[in-house]
């Protein structure tokens, strides 16, 4: 494994607190941890959670690694796995080869949150508050879910955050959920995740029938002003296409980006 430089490694290294640490506070779920890559099995099928995260920037595929694709395939677990992108096409053949294929791409991003000025105007009738109780994690898991439509995984994203929803809440949690109301309807989402040197920005969503509204900016720069009272320094993210003009306006940067690789169509070839 050739080491990533030291911003990457931030990202990759927060990233890795997301996807573990609620499924390490959750029965039903594995989490196993490497020198080279963590991976997570949810106890669900769904490839929102399951997932193997690279360490750093992997110069081939292990058969350790291999051998976990294979696990979730016998499971007929969907899966992702995530990997820094560094035009590694040996890498990227390899992972084809174990019968995945590339689903997105998403630009990693940093910024200074002391030089960041968040501009926090929420549009009428909205409020944003931390999720705290249980009806409110689950409002959280619902307006995820519904990024999914109707489909299997949608049921299984409501059924992740209901777990969730029956843990004991505690205070100064390193993983923040945060919904926002319009009207009544939780409308939008998102979530800080905070590592020993950053905080990472995740999460952020708005049910469909209420896009356009700049409910989602507003979200993220209520994020912004959360993580700077916190007295974060450093934040991270990773976008979407779509989504760039909004951070790069927040001084967010790009320093690189993942590949996600999933093996759901092989779950589709083989249904009988």
């Amino acid at each position: 494994m050739r080491p990533l430089n030291q911003l990457q490694q931030t990202i990759v290294n927060n990233l890795i607190h997301k996807v573990t640490y609620l499924p390490l506070r959750l029965e039903g779920t594995e989490v196993i941890e490497t020198l080279d890559y963590v991976r997570i099995d949810c106890g669900l099928p769904a490839d929102t959670f399951n997932i193997i995260v690279f360490r750093g920037e992997e110069s081939t595929l292990s058969q350790e690694i291999t051998t976990e694709i294979e696990a979730f395939l016998e499971k007929k677990f969907p899966m992702a796995v995530w990997c820094w992108d560094h035009l590694n096409h040996e890498l990227d053949q390899e992972l084809q080869e174990a019968g995945l294929q590339e689903a997105e791409i998403n630009i990693a991003m940093v910024a200074n949150l002391e030089s960041s000025s968040p501009l926090l105007r929420l549009p009428e009738g909205l409020q944003i508050k931390e999720a705290v109780t249980s009806d409110e994690i689950k409002q959280f898991g619902e307006v995820l879910s519904s990024l999914f439509g109707t489909s299997e995984e949608a049921d299984h994203v409501r059924s992740f955050y209901s777990k969730v929803a029956a843990l004991p809440f505690e205070e100064d949690l390193l993983s923040n959920l945060y919904i926002a109301e319009y009207q009544g309807d939780v409308v939008t989402v998102g979530s800080l995740v905070f590592a020993e040197d950053s905080v990472g920005f995740y999460d952020i969503a708005t049910k469909e029938e209420y896009r356009g509204k700049g409910f989602g900016t507003a979200m993220f720069h209520y994020l912004l002003q959360e993580a700077q009272q916190r007295e974060c320094k450093l934040g991270v993210l990773q976008a979407s296409s779509d989504g760039l003009h909004i951070y790069a306006k927040a001084g967010f940067q790009p320093v690189g980006q993942f590949k996600v690789f999933e093996n759901r169509h092989l779950l589709e070839i083989n249904t009988p």
